[in-house]
């Protein structure tokens, strides 16, 4: 990075890592390869692929194919991504959508994440199997759902979206988009 050049934050999500023991990668080795691609202040939440970094104030859909392309060249298989800037990431989580919906200990809360091909989105609200799953709304090139996994198991769902929404996606339960968020209010933490 050229000196005095303007660094933006930005959260990386990566799809299908460290599921069932297989394509296993290490959080230490994931936050080393990003900095040696030069970016910034690298720090990942949890073991699934979440990923906050500062690079140069430049589009995301460069970074993203720039760490897909690196990740696939070190690790030796695809590894989707998704990146976005902190900003756009914030403010499409300003409020939180699933606030004043009526949940219970069986509800569990998603956002999918969509790639950039635009994509037919059904009218929402949208509901499955009698209400057990619902997209409540979509907030830019994310999708708020509800499942409730008393009544559908969350493989099928994950199933329908890919079917609905093209396998260009990502999905993060409510409480790690949740997590993402306060670290992006102390990026320090």
């Amino acid at each position: 990075m050229v000196a005095g050049t303007q660094l933006t934050f930005y959260v990386a999500l990566l799809r299908g890592i460290n599921v069932s023991g297989r394509h296993k990668v290490p959080m230490e080795q994931l936050r080393a390869e990003l900095l040696s691609m030069g970016y910034s202040d690298v720090q990942t939440l949890l073991n699934s692929g979440n990923v906050i970094f500062r690079a140069e104030d430049i589009d995301p859909e460069t970074l993203r194919t720039n760490i897909a392309r690196h990740l696939n060249d070190v690790f030796g298989f695809e590894i989707p991504t998704w990146v976005l800037d902190a900003r756009t990431f914030q403010d499409q989580f300003k409020e939180d959508p699933f606030r004043g919906l009526k949940l219970d200990e069986d509800s569990r809360c998603y956002v999918t994440f969509l790639n950039a091909e635009e994509r037919a989105v059904p009218e929402l609200p949208f509901t499955y199997n009698e209400g057990a799953f619902r997209i409540i709304s979509e907030r830019g090139k994310a999708v708020c759902s509800v499942l409730d996994i008393s009544r559908i198991g969350t493989a099928d769902v994950m199933g329908l979206l890919e079917k609905m929404y093209g396998k260009g996606i990502t999905t993060r339960n409510w409480n790690t988009v949740v997590r993402i968020l306060e670290k992006l209010k102390k990026p320090d933490s």
